[in-house]
């Protein structure tokens, strides 16, 4: 089973994480980061990072 890792948060502080495999999901507010973040949770994500 291969496991995923993604990061949410502005476009400006996870653009570099895309270059280590990282899924990026940008998120301009909070309910575009929580829509994200549920749909990542349904897809068996084994870590997801959050900026503030």
């Amino acid at each position: 089973m291969d496991y995923k890792v993604g990061i949410i948060g502005d476009r400006e502080s996870i653009l570099g994480f895309g270059a280590l495999g990282l899924t990026l999901g940008e998120a301009t507010d909070a309910d575009s980061a929580e829509q994200i973040l549920s749909q990542w949770a349904d897809e068996s994500y084994a870590v997801i990072f959050m900026t503030e």
